[in-house]
């Protein structure tokens, strides 16, 4: 009886794959479409480009095995075009293509061929209209683009026998003028195919590109400090700090990663399997599943086809699973909008941070070596630099941290690499499709913030007694236990807000730090202590948990008219700093109140009152 290993012998390596594509301008497709299907199942083609098929806005054509666009023909000089794409190919219609020229018919559609985007463009081009196809060759410098159709374009570089013309002499200058575009001249004229043009065949051969391999991660567990800290020495020694302060951050960047180098050793990146959830639907599951059948299927048979079928299989639900995650990624940035447009935010918090530093103030002295405020090791921002490094780095290194951080202090502005943050979006834990963005900032710049906190507390002193989110020793358990102290069994109106987006929105003169920073906390507190001390008349009261309000009212009196006029001063409130009342997950609460049901109106930023439902006595 033969071994196992004699029995399977591992497949050879399979060919490119090659995609068989038809161009052709079919002068009306209607009465041709039989020669066409004809074509395509005795070429085997993958794609069909046609021009001039002249069909209306209503046509259909269901071709088994493929799947059809179409640009119709319209009566304002428009001829239609066809792209036929064969179903196994993963593929997605551009509607949006590049623009190339007035009254110029666009198809674009884009291909996922194994690890290769190609982007395909079906254009026609009549006698009347001009070319301008500068934008779209232009896209080839930086992607896979394949160009075909009916340009009416005639030039001796584009192996035309007809005379020249301006269109001609416009494709002539742009491919001289593009490097990265090169002519297909493999093509071959179909024996059948003819109109008062010939239909070409030719065949592309599409070499998939090699995955990249993940970047390797500084080991810190094998790190030899002492010969880190020795390189930064030799380093400090010879350095004269430069004026600008971009490019001190940058050197003091370079020499943390020099003694890495030196110092500590690097291992690949393991990678955590794990279900992404906020991008998971039925077609990832569906693909999964087969992948899960094959790898059943060659753990019984390992036979060279199965191992080959599940090659493909597991191909195959990687691509999907990519598109769902670009695809839920896509979603969730356009449904990412401001109030403020992000053009106009930026240059008033610059303005903001350049009035305050010029006031003088106590704090304004230079940081010293125990003003060094160490953080624990976390993800390390972009420039790669981790809290272990600065922990270990020295002498040599701390005298060269604080100086560009006294450069960076008495100047008033930050290096850039400070302000560059690597966004990860984490499925929330209750609502998977929905993402909250984590940034990764520099860990050399959330040193700096730091220290500047340090002060910063110093000099504002101890917060309102209602602010309850983010101060140390502070919980959510103080924060209800506050709200029934309040209540104390006692009849009351209870109104709780939810501020919309309340960082993002906020007004850039309220808060001047960017979102995930290690400033971000205190001055969101700051901006919450001015909503929680507005003068609200005696009873009432709002208590404040990162961006959760609860207002309430007790003692005697009407309580519907006292809550109503607090809302009015937190709704003005909120206009002048930029936030906004989230109606729709605000709710009031009527406790041992024995009024009927009615409602409370708090003023949105946009001039659209909302009211809140106040229920009847829920005690």
């Amino acid at each position: 009886m033969e071994s196992r290993s004699e029995r399977y012998t591992p497949p050879a390596p399979r060919a490119a794959p090659c995609l068989r594509v038809l161009q052709w301008n079919v002068q009306g497709l209607r009465p041709k479409r039989h020669e066409v299907l004809q074509a395509i199942f005795q070429e085997g083609l993958d794609l069909v480009l046609l021009q001039e098929t002249l069909t209306p806005a209503d046509f259909t054509w269901r071709v088994a095995g493929y799947t059809l666009h179409s640009l119709s023909a319209t009566g304002e000089g428009g001829r239609g075009c066809v792209t036929l794409v064969k179903s196994a190919i993963p593929h997605r219609r551009i509607t949006a293509p590049m623009h190339c020229g007035d009254g110029v018919e666009t198809l674009a559609v884009k291909l996922q061929l194994g690890a290769l985007s190609l982007t395909v463009y079906n254009i026609y081009r009549s006698q009347r209209h001009q070319l301008e196809a500068g934008e779209l060759l232009g896209l080839a410098a930086h992607s896979s683009v394949l160009v075909g159709g009916d340009f009416n374009s005639h030039h001796p570089l584009l192996q035309s026998v007809s005379p020249t013309n301006a269109a001609g002499r416009h494709l002539a200058v742009l491919l001289e003028d593009s490097p990265h575009v090169r002519l297909l001249n493999t093509w071959g004229v179909h024996p059948t195919l003819t109109s008062d043009h010939y239909g070409i065949v030719t065949t592309l051969t599409v070499i998939p590109l090699a995955p990249p391999s993940p970047p390797l991660r500084w080991n810190i567990r094998g790190a030899d400090w002492v010969r880190f800290r020795a390189t930064l020495e030799e380093w400090w020694a010879d350095y004269q700090p430069p004026f600008e302060i971009h490019q001190q951050e940058r050197d003091l960047t370079a020499a943390m990663e020099r003694a890495a180098d030196a110092a500590i050793p690097r291992s690949a990146a393991t990678r955590r399997r794990r279900r992404s959830w906020w991008s998971y639907d039925e077609e990832v599951r569906e693909h999964n599943h087969r992948v899960n059948v094959h790898r059943k299927l060659y753990k019984k048979r390992p036979t060279a086809t199965n191992l080959g079928l599940l090659q493909e299989v597991v191909a195959r639900a990687r691509q999907v699973s990519l598109r769902a995650k670009e695809k839920k990624w896509l979603e969730w940035c356009a449904s990412y909008n401001q109030h403020t447009p992000s053009e106009q935010l930026r240059p008033q918090r610059d303005r903001a941070v350049t009035e305050a530093s010029k006031e003088p103030d106590v704090t304004d002295i230079p940081f010293t070596q125990q003003g060094l405020a160490r953080g624990r090791d976390t993800a390390a921002g972009a420039d790669g630099v981790t809290y272990s490094m600065l922990a270990h780095a020295g002498p040599a290194g701390d005298a060269a941290l604080l100086a560009l951080l006294n450069a960076s202090w008495r100047a008033g502005r930050l290096p850039p690499a400070w302000k560059e943050a690597d966004i990860q979006p984490i499925p929330k834990p209750r609502e998977p499709t929905k993402l909250r963005p984590i940034s990764l900032l520099s860990c050399t710049g959330k040193t700096a913030e730091r220290m500047v906190l340090s002060r910063l507390q110093w000099r504002v002193g101890g917060l309102h007694n209602n602010v309850f989110g983010f101060p140390r020793g502070l919980s959510t358990a103080d924060s209800i236990t506050t709200l029934l102290a309040h209540t104390n069994n006692r009849p009351t109106i209870a109104v709780f807000l939810d501020l919309e987006k309340a960082f993002e929105l906020a007004s850039p003169y309220a808060i001047l730090a960017a979102l995930g920073g290690v400033l971000s906390p205190i001055l969101f507190n700051l901006l919450m202590e001015d909503l929680v001390a507005l003068p609200f008349r005696d009873g009432a009261d709002l208590l404040s948990y990162a961006d959760d309000l609860a207002l309430v009212v007790t003692g005697r009196g009407n309580k519907l008219t006292r809550a109503q006029e607090a809302l009015d001063l937190i709704s003005d409130k909120c206009e002048e700093l930029g936030l906004k009342i989230s109606a729709d997950k605000s709710r009031a609460m009527a406790i041992k109140v024995t009024t009927p049901a009615c409602q409370l109106c708090p003023r949105s930023r946009t001039g659209m009152d909302r009211l809140l439902q106040v229920p009847r006595d829920v005690a």
